[in-house]
């Protein structure tokens, strides 16, 4: 057992006074593959990049994920005018060429139990130009729309939602749909959340892997999950 798997089933013991209750508790990041690095094709189509989606390339090259729109691009990273990634060597490009492209995935949930979708987004610093990208992301029946210029600078995004099931999907639409590039998505995870404030308690806020403290958690808790975090 990983050193991080023990330290959250100790702060789950302190909270539930010593009984194991596998809803309460982050079980890790839900997402598979979530900053791109695994599978990655060792002779790419492009220098620096690979098409998904589009150009007869499968919609399901990329393990854990699956392009449903236009196709997207997944980059190696290099020197400009490459997009740089923010964790790892790969980052995705919302764009292939002139399409609007899009990504997704079922991650692993609970009817009603209360999660966090992260991620990190930019846009292609030469396809952009001097103009912007837009992408719609969604979780559930949670959403957000994230416009980006063109630059290698990647903001963080949180997203809460609620499970819908035994699975909920996530997913990174496009909303440009034209140009060689647009937004970037890269380091995207999901953690379940709290539903109770006694679960912040007694170091358990820290088993969350996203609060900065105690006072963070119970906030979250206490508005539902509409507590931003970032």
């Amino acid at each position: 057992m990983k050193l991080n798997d023990l330290l959250r089933m100790a702060a789950l013991a302190a909270v539930t006074g010593g009984c194991f209750v596998a809803s309460a508790v982050a079980s890790g990041n839900l997402v598979v593959n979530g900053s791109f690095e695994n599978g990655y094709p060792a002779v790419s189509n492009g220098p620096g990049w690979q098409a998904v989606g589009y150009l007869g390339y499968p919609s399901d090259l990329i393990p854990g994920w699956t392009q449903t729109g236009g196709g997207v691009d997944w980059h190696l990273s290099q020197s400009d005018p490459e997009p740089a990634a923010q964790d790892g060597s790969y980052t995705i490009d919302l764009i292939g060429t002139d399409a609007a492209g899009a990504i997704q995935q079922d991650v692993p949930t609970t009817t009603g139990g209360q999660y966090a979708l992260s991620f990190y987004y930019a846009g292609h610093p030469l396809c952009i130009g001097g103009g912007s990208a837009s992408a719609l992301v969604s979780a559930g029946t949670s959403s957000t729309v994230v416009t980006s210029g063109a630059t290698n600078t990647y903001t963080p995004v949180t997203l809460n939602f609620t499970g819908t099931g035994a699975s909920t999907p996530i997913s990174f639409q496009s909303d440009t749909a034209s140009g060689c590039g647009g937004v970037l998505i890269d380091n995207v995870s999901a953690e379940q959340m709290p539903t109770t404030k006694d679960q912040c308690k007694k170091g358990g806020w820290r088993s969350y892997g996203i609060f900065e403290n105690q006072g963070e958690c119970v906030r979250f808790v206490a508005t539902g999950g509409k507590h931003t975090l970032r």
